[in-house]
């Protein structure tokens, strides 16, 4: 083991708060103790709001109602403002059906379920559960999903929902909800859906997922030209164009609705979104296009990445993720080890 490797080895198995003292005391050359102490201060700002955001979300999805209405009442609103303080993900999500189904504001209930599937698989590092949560709180989660998608009278809503809710979320954490609810769906009621005036438009993106690989690839064209032509790509949801980084259309009028779709998402400031971007980039008619039009920085596709995951490294932001990828470009920077040694999330919340 190097020098260097022995030094992470040592602080990554020693508390936290002894860190600082610990590189103080290395002999680290004085301009890397600055940047080495930078990782500290940010990871462990994020492990502190990780705490707090934990309190707040295992006390909404841990909630029960009592003979107080009125208590019951203003708790729920304390918890909906609360809610806020949570980024954008899968607990923000149960947090708000939870509340929504208090209420018995099923309208509500039915966008939620919608907005978690337009989600595809690849949100998981941006919008998954990265709040670790208690067991009680697992059970509470389960019961709540059952509660709810055994009441929604839309069967085809209800297992398309859960078919996501299967990808973000091991089964043996929800166990009463994966043993009463199916998620496999047959290749005759996927095509019968998808000529559905209602639903085909409504999760163009859902139904390209579990369609694809299993029928040829003509037949995948042709479905998806008929998902188009129910609902321009202008008008899709912003998270069902992830489906473009699998699939271009031929015609060029249906490659610019995508293009301008493209410039919309970009403009958000969103992780997911900005990695969408630069994952539709990698297609070369695309990136051609977005060049042209000036909406990402020409530069060459390692350096779009490179930033992008840089980026999201040095804000402290699902750190693990934006290390995998910085290694599979090959921008192997010693310096980004210290931000894997220091993670505070090793130690017991």
């Amino acid at each position: 083991m190097s020098a260097s490797m022995k030094q992470r080895w040592m602080v990554a198995n020693s508390p936290t708060s002894q860190w600082s003292a610990m590189i103080d005391s290395m002999g680290i050359k004085k301009s890397e103790v600055s940047s080495i102490k930078s990782i500290i201060e940010t990871r462990n700002t994020h492990y502190q709001k990780v705490i707090v955001l934990r309190g707040i979300i295992e006390k909404i999805l841990n909630f029960k109602p009592s003979e107080n209405k009125s208590k019951d009442g203003l708790l729920l609103q304390e918890f909906s403002r609360n809610l806020e303080l949570l980024p954008q993900g899968l607990l923000k999500k149960f947090g708000f059906l939870l509340l929504a189904k208090e209420s018995s504001n099923f309208s509500q209930i039915k966008g939620l379920i919608e907005e978690v599937i337009h989600w595809e698989p690849r949100v998981l590092p941006f919008y998954g559960i990265d709040i670790p949560l208690s067991d009680d709180t697992w059970n509470s989660v389960d019961d709540l999903l059952l509660g709810i998608v055994k009441n929604l009278k839309d069967k085809i809503l209800a297992k398309a929902f859960i078919t996501r809710v299967s990808q973000f979320i091991d089964e043996s954490k929800l166990p009463k909800l994966f043993d009463e609810m199916n998620t496999d769906w047959s290749l005759n009621d996927l095509r019968e859906i998808v000529k559905s005036p209602w639903y085909a438009p409504l999760f163009p993106a859902f139904w390209f997922s579990q369609l694809s690989g299993r029928v040829s690839t003509s037949e995948m064209t042709d479905i998806n030209l008929k998902l188009i032509e129910r609902k321009k790509i202008t008008q899709w949801n912003d998270h069902d164009l992830w489906m473009f980084s699998d699939w271009m259309p031929n015609d060029e009028t249906l490659r610019q609705d995508i293009i301008n779709s493209i410039k919309r998402i970009n403009d958000l400031e969103e992780d997911y979104m900005k990695e969408l971007v630069v994952r539709l980039a990698e297609n070369a008619i695309i990136r051609r296009h977005l060049d042209e039009k000036k909406i990402i920085p020409t530069k060459v596709l390692f350096k779009l990445k490179r930033d992008y995951y840089f980026r999201l490294l040095s804000a402290g932001k699902h750190v693990d993720y934006s290390l995998y990828h910085l290694l599979v470009l090959g921008d192997e920077d010693r310096n980004y080890l210290w931000w894997y040694a220091l993670d505070p999330f090793k130690q017991p919340i």
